[in-house]
C-alpha cells in the first residue's frame, strides 16, 4: 500500500480541515463513522491522483496506520479519496469504552510524499444516561401482537383434539383395523364379482361354438372360482355332493338367508353340469335343452348376486 518514508520525502500536514462524526449520539457497541475533509493545492492533487482512491480493510494494515487499543475501539476500515481539490478520509469503527476516545494522527506514506492526517475524538455515552435509569429493570413479559391470543388458544384447542384422536386410536385400534380391513375385503369381493360376471357373459356369447361337455366344464370353473375366492380354496376341490354339507358345517350359524339360498342353487347348478359332463350321450337328459345354456348362465349370475346381496364377509 505505502512505501517507507525516505529522507527526501515531503511531509504534508493536512490539519486545517473539517471533522464529521456520525451518529451524533454514540453508545457502547455502536458503529461510528469518522470523516475528515480538507482542501489541498493543485500540485498535490496531481501527485495524489496516482495513488488514490485508497481503501484498507485488512486488520494488520489498519493497526499499522491507526494506533488504538482494540478493547477501546475496533477499526473496521479506512478509505482515502480525492474529489477535485477536496481530500476526504473515512474511518469505520465500533466503540466499546465509555467516555472520550481519540487516536493519534494518521501517517500515510507514499513514494514521494507522506500525509499526516488528524483524527477527531468522540464521546461514548452510557444508555443509562439517556434513559435516566440507575438500575436494571426486571424482565418484562413478551409483548403479544394483535391476534396472537387467538393463535395461542387455537393452537391449544387443536392440540387437545389431536391428543384426543391419538388416545381414541389406541383404545379403538382393533375396531379401526377391522373397519379398514372390511373396506379392503369388500373392494376385492366386488372386483371378483365383476370379473366372474364378465366371464359368464363371455361364455354365453361363445356357447354356440362349444360342446355340451366343454360348456358345462367352463361354467363349473367360473362358478367354483367365484365361491373359492369368496369363501375358501377348498370349495374349488369339493365334490358336488359335499357342497351343501361343507357349507353347513363351516358357516351354518353365520350365513344370511340369501347366501343359504345361493349355496343350494350352486349345488343344483354344479349337479347339472356334472350330469352333462359325465353321463354320456346315451343317457336321457345328457343333452342341453333349447335355451338351457342361457338359463344356466342366468342361474349362475343370480347365485352370485344373491351372495353379494347378502354381503357375506367370512
Amino acid at each position: 500500500m505505502s512505501k517507507t518514508l525516505s529522507q527526501n520525502q515531503n511531509v504534508m500536514q493536512l490539519l486545517n480541515g473539517q471533522f464529521f462524526v456520525n451518529p451524533k449520539e454514540i453508545f457502547c457497541g455502536d458503529k461510528v463513522l469518522l470523516q475528515y475533509q480538507v482542501l489541498i493545492p493543485d500540485e498535490y492533487v496531481l501527485v495524489l491522483g496516482n495513488y488514490l482512491p485508497l481503501k484498507i480493510t485488512n486488520p494488520e494494515e489498519l493497526s499499522n496506520i491507526i494506533k488504538t487499543d482494540s478493547l477501546t475501539c475496533t477499526v473496521e476500515s479506512f478509505s482515502l479519496e480525492l474529489s477535485g481539490n477536496l481530500l476526504i478520509y473515512q474511518i469505520n469503527c465500533v466503540a466499546w469504552q465509555l467516555g472520550k476516545i481519540s487516536f493519534p494522527n494518521i501517517i500515510i506514506e507514499l513514494d514521494s510524499i507522506s500525509l499526516e492526517l488528524p483524527v477527531s475524538e468522540f464521546t461514548v455515552s452510557s444508555i443509562l444516561e439517556k434513559t435516566g435509569e440507575s438500575s436494571i429493570q426486571p424482565v418484562l413479559a413478551p409483548i403479544l401482537l394483535p391476534g396472537t391470543t387467538y393463535i395461542v388458544y387455537g393452537s391449544i384447542f387443536l392440540g387437545i383434539i389431536f391428543l384426543s384422536l391419538i388416545i381414541f386410536a389406541f383404545t379403538k385400534s382393533s375396531k379401526i383395523y377391522r373397519f379398514f380391513k372390511n373396506i379392503i375385503i369388500n373392494y376385492k369381493y366386488k372386483k371378483n364379482h365383476k370379473k366372474c360376471l364378465a366371464l359368464l357373459k363371455k361364455l354365453n356369447k361363445n356357447s354356440e361354438n362349444l360342446s355340451n361337455v366343454d360348456f358345462a366344464e367352463q361354467l363349473q370353473i367360473i362358478m367354483r372360482g367365484y365361491f373359492s375366492y369368496r369363501f375358501s380354496d377348498k370349495v374349488y376341490n369339493l365334490a358336488t355332493s359335499e357342497i351343501v354339507s361343507w357349507f353347513s358345517s363351516i358357516y351354518n350359524l353365520i350365513l344370511p338367508e340369501q347366501a343359504e339360498e345361493a349355496i343350494h342353487l350352486f349345488y343344483e347348478l354344479m349337479h347339472r353340469c356334472d350330469f352333462l359332463r359325465f353321463s354320456g350321450n346315451s343317457v336321457k337328459g345328457a343333452e342341453l335343452q333349447e335355451s338351457e345354456r342361457d338359463d344356466l348362465i342366468q342361474k349362475g349370475i343370480s347365485i352370485m348376486n344373491l351372495i353379494e346381496k347378502g354381503s357375506v364377509n367370512v
